[in-house]
């Protein structure tokens, strides 16, 4: 590295804040293949949280020397003269990448500054050190983006913890950029710190290589007996309750002993994987092995009774250690002595070596014994205290040291004293290191996954995490709360997150090891876990019902409750109230109106959503609502309340008001557990500076933000209730999601009728009462719908032309439900027919409050004036009744002139208002509108030529009669006719050769010239 500061880079320091003349320190430039860990002014390391290990964090000194505090500093080739370095990581492989901070000006909160989480695709991934000429004094570290500085920095950071580092934006004096009340924010400055000195390792360090599971060795070179490599190690000291003690029975000062060790209160012994004291201890290989009495029984390295063959070096193998019945003391594998098994294990933290020293090796025969021959006593280590004494299991020995030896046909692991193994150039020549599993990069990260749970020994046993670290003997692809993401933090370390909650896998955060790859089993933080892929798992809307808004639109439908029987219940009504029955013409009938559609569970890594819905009665005149003082539902069409809250932190919550707010949440296939939105209004103004907070389950929150009205309605996307009905009588209540024992699973049962298709353009049509054919649809002299047959009336007899409709297309978007108007030329003046204006059949609900406008206080139907352009109605007043009518313009499909032809199962149809979804029926010879289709008369259908005298407008004696795509002109032969659309593009010039001549034409309003003749307008079919 080029240790003098270039001119660009003592121009960006001075431009931060900072003198480009430095502390006077030794130089202590990164070397790219040493690790080095980076400290503050106050003797703390950075690092990265051992759980969260995409959050960078400071610790002391002192005591962080795992892995996850230690960097790789390597410096970028890049195009500016100023010094770039890339820090990775040594547990996580992960780059210090972090992404810019956002900005805020809210109350209390620290403007631009944000916990600085690693991110894989962060833009702040290339530092600068203010120190770079020298490194081991301390520099702030930043970074540069568009122009703009950011740094590291401690801060007051919405409630984080203090050793939680965050990075803000600097202002060029290297102070943060304020925004709202900024908190306290503290600018990290950083130097390096070489450890190049062995440090003895403890138990729990040498576990927390490996997410504190263990740890793993590489050895370079390797031999093919060695026990060390190849698995996941665990290092185990002895607990109890009471003192444990090592006792040598070395009573005349000898170096070898038998070595017992035992507490004093039965059943109590037990090993233990993180003591921070003792620097004697034993490395467990993974292997076990259940006993005589089915207990799992571990293995252990243990230096073996046995010389490497044709050598008298000793050889490593793995036995077992038991626990004696009485639970008092540990029990060697026959043949053994404790001591043997034991180990003290040193680590070069800037150089990644391990050195590994046996504490004693089994007495070895003399020259004319065999191994058979000896007592099995242990050998000490010279350098450990041959006094009469109990070991000292808390101070490290390094008498006995082990590599690899290269014998004449092979290499093999064995020891030696450690003087003389560090002077052979097989031990200077090799090498041990943590972490031969293999740690995982390029994990899918784009699907969705089932976990399973792994026992101790990496079995999986019958059940899937799911939400809230709760366990499930079955996953689903239809259920969230059973599936995860697999969220990278950067390199090797992953977390999983649930996509129903949003939370974390407790444990599972943390570089992910290859345990079984091909099988899908990985170590990601301290959890084992089976990965399996849920592709299926796919959508916006995975695990909650989302209905179409067609559904929304047309559905109706029963809830039926899944039961034991064979006999399928429904919910019904009961004097209101809802229950459940068996009696399948007695279930009611929901319609439904959905809330504000929101994101849920990890809405970060995911774009779940669900919607929750009111339930209407198919009339819609009634909804359901909670009553809390009853714990019951009822159905109801007037706003009630049980609230008595007092004061602006308390609030009105769904179990407490009028409306019940539903969310489908799927438990299988077409399955779903009825679970309530809760949905809040405060009774007074929010004042609290931190809003309140609302809490749903798997400790999910809300906040309903300061300053909000009262009476203002608030949904939180969040739930903690949910229906449950008691098969036995039929109750129907509310009770908390997490009671597994009042689980009552629901399907739909679709009760949308079918809609009569078979009109797929205009034509004329006859509507007739299915009971009497004679009886046609037809409009009165003051725009009432009515049935008539030919010549009933006596003043003003009906002809044929008179029960003629014109029904058109009114919108076909939803193949299962057209729409149509249903239209007649009749009262409507020539001026009029010449703008194209028909009357058009609706519903007259809009203007019930108009004297004439209901029967038996039903609506009544009738006819409005209007045109449609472009599959838009336009409806008039103005016209006869019309006068008083309070409808002007509708221009959607949801709208009183629109009309379904609903499908009887004799094969007739019923006219359904899309506008109130109610049907046109009989009344003492009035036609009105009906909620129920089992109340609807019923039409059947026939198509008819068009009429005649409605439809045809006189010129002199030229005739100009519109038909179905065509116009017939009379009484012009010889005559020039050109006829025009609206436009003014001819579509027709011709000279006429009968008086009787019909012209193609294009539907809608044409203009028709006649030679001599005034142009007129007509409106072809």
């Amino acid at each position: 590295m080029n240790k003098r500061f270039s001119t660009l880079l003592a121009a960006a320091l001075v431009a931060g804040g900072l003198s480009s003349t430095v502390m006077a320190a030794a130089d202590t430039t990164p070397d790219k293949d040493k690790y080095y860990r980076l400290e503050d002014g106050s003797s703390n390391v950075l690092g990265v949280d051992a759980l969260k290990t995409d959050s960078l964090v400071l610790a002391t000194k002192t005591t962080s020397l795992d892995d996850r505090f230690f960097w790789t500093i390597t410096k970028e080739n890049t195009a500016t003269a100023t010094d770039v370095y890339k820090l990775v990581n040594k547990e996580t492989k992960a780059v210090l990448s972090l992404a810019i901070p956002g900005k805020t000006t809210e109350t209390g909160k620290t403007g631009n500054v944000a916990a600085a989480l690693i991110k894989a695709n962060g833009v702040l991934n290339q530092w600068v050190n203010s120190s770079a000429a020298a490194w081991g004094s301390a520099g702030k570290f930043t970074a540069y983006k568009d122009g703009k500085e950011y740094g590291l920095v401690t801060a007051t950071l919405w409630g984080d913890k203090a050793d939680i580092v965050s990075v803000a934006e600097l202002d060029g004096s290297g102070a943060v950029v304020s925004g709202g009340d900024a908190a306290t924010a503290t600018l990290l400055q950083l130097k390096l710190v070489d450890d190049n000195s062995p440090v003895v390792m403890t138990t729990e360090d040498l576990n927390a290589k490996k997410n504190k599971k263990g740890f793993d060795l590489t050895f370079t070179p390797n031999s093919d007996d060695n026990i060390f490599t190849g698995k996941t190690l665990q290092a185990l000291s002895v607990k109890a309750t009471n003192t444990v003690t090592y006792t040598r029975d070395n009573a005349n000062n000898g170096t070898t002993a038998n070595l017992t060790i035992a507490t004093t209160t039965t059943g109590d012994i037990a090993f233990d994987a993180t003591d921070d004291a003792n620097q004697m201890f034993f490395l467990a290989t993974g292997k076990t092995v259940k006993n005589g009495a089915k207990q799992t029984v571990k293995y252990f390295a243990v230096v073996d009774t046995a010389y490497i063959a044709g050598t008298t070096q000793f050889a490593f193998t793995e036995d077992t250690i038991g626990i004696s019945a009485n639970g008092l003391s540990l029990v060697p594998a026959k043949g053994r002595d404790l001591a043997s098994y034991m180990f003290s294990v040193s680590y070069n933290y800037s150089k990644g070596n391990v050195d590994i020293y046996p504490v004693a090796v089994p007495t070895a025969p003399g020259d004319d014994e065999y191994w058979g021959d000896v007592e099995k006593k242990g050998t000490y280590a010279a350098n450990i205290s041959s006094a009469n004494d109990d070991l000292d299991v808390t101070t490290a020995t390094d008498g006995y040291l082990a590599f690899i030896n290269v014998l004449k046909d092979a290499k093999a692991l064995t020891l030696g004293d450690k003087a003389t193994v560090e002077a052979l150039e097989a031990y200077k020549n090799m090498s041990i290191t943590f972490g031969s599993s293999t740690a995982v990069k390029n994990l899918d990260t784009k699907v969705a996954y089932f976990v399973k749970e792994m026992d101790e020994d990496n079995k999986a046993t019958d059940n899937y995490w799911v939400a809230g670290d709760a366990k499930s003997a079955s996953a689903s692809a239809y259920v969230p709360s059973t599936q995860w993401n697999l969220v990278s933090n950067g390199g090797t370390s992953y977390k999983l997150v649930n996509r129903e909650s949003g939370k974390e896998l407790t444990g599972a955060n943390g570089t992910a090891y290859d345990v079984d790859a091909a099988n899908g089993v990985y170590m990601i933080g301290s959890k084992t876990v089976t990965l399996v892929k849920c592709p299926e798992a796919t959508g916006n809307y995975v695990g909650y019902k989302k209905f179409t808004a067609s559904q929304v639109d047309n559905l109706t439908f029963a809830i039926q409750v899944q039961a034991l029987s064979n006999d399928p219940v429904y919910l019904t009504t009961k004097d209101s109230a809802i229950v459940a029955t068996v009696d399948a013409d007695k279930k009611v009938m929901f319609r439904l109106k959905p809330n504000k559609e929101m994101k849920f569970g990890d809405a970060e890594n995911d774009s779940l959503k669900r919607t929750s819905y009111m339930l209407l009665s198919a009339d819609k005149k009634s909804y359901l609502a909670y009553d809390k003082a009853l714990n019951s539902y009822k159905m109801t069409s007037v706003a009630w309340e049980n609230a008595n809250a007092t004061d602006a932190t308390k609030v009105l919550t769904t179990s407490e008001t009028d409306t019940a707010f539903v969310y489908f949440q799927a438990v299988g296939k077409d399955k779903y557990s009825l679970v309530m939105e809760k949905i809040y209004t405060p009774i007074a103004k929010v004042t609290a500076g931190s809003g309140i907070t609302i809490e749903g389950a798997y400790g999910t929150k809300f906040t309903i933000a300061q300053n909000t009205e009262a009476g203002v309605r608030t949904q939180s996307g969040l739930y903690d209730q949910k229906v449950s009905v008691n098969i036995t009588d039929g109750a129907v209540s509310q009770t908390a999601y997490n009671n597994a024992a009042a689980n009552t699973v629901f399907m739909i049962e679709d009760g949308t009728p079918d809609y009569d298709k078979t009109i797929q353009k205009p034509a004329h049509q006859t509507i007739t009462l299915s009971t009497d054919n004679a009886m046609a649809l037809t409009i009165t002299s003051d725009n009432f719908a009515a049935l008539k047959r030919v010549g009933q009336e006596l003043k003003a007899d009906y002809t044929i032309d008179n029960l003629k409709m014109y029904v058109d297309t009114a919108t076909m978007a939803d193949v299962n439900k057209p729409l149509y108007y249903i239209a007649t030329g009749q009262n409507i003046s020539d001026d009029c027919k010449a703008k194209g204006e028909m009357n058009y059949l609706v519903s007259f609900e809009d203007s019930v409050k108009i004297d004439g406008y209901t029967s038996e206080t039903l609506p009544r139907v009738g006819f409005l004036e209007g045109v449609v352009e472009a599959d838009t109605i336009t409806l008039f007043n103005g016209h006869a009744i019309a006068d008083k009518d309070t409808v002007v313009i509708k221009k959607n499909h949801r709208n009183i002139a629109n009309w379904a032809f609903t499908a009887n199962e004799n094969g007739s149809i019923s006219l359904e208002n899309q506008k109130s979804n109610k049907f046109i029926a009989v009344r003492n010879d009035v036609l009105v509108m009906v909620p129920s289709i089992n109340e609807a008369a019923q039409f059947n259908m026939a198509a008819t030529e068009a009429p005649t005298a409605n439809e045809g407008v006189a010129v002199s004696e030229v005739a100009v009669i519109a038909g179905e795509g065509q116009v017939t002109i009379a009484n012009a032969a010889g005559k020039k006719v050109v006829i025009s659309n609206i436009l003014g593009q001819v579509v027709a010039n011709t000279v006429l050769t009968s008086d009787n001549a019909a012209i193609a034409a294009p539907a809608g309003v044409v203009v028709v010239a006649v030679e001599g003749e005034a142009a007129i307008k007509a409106i072809v079919k």
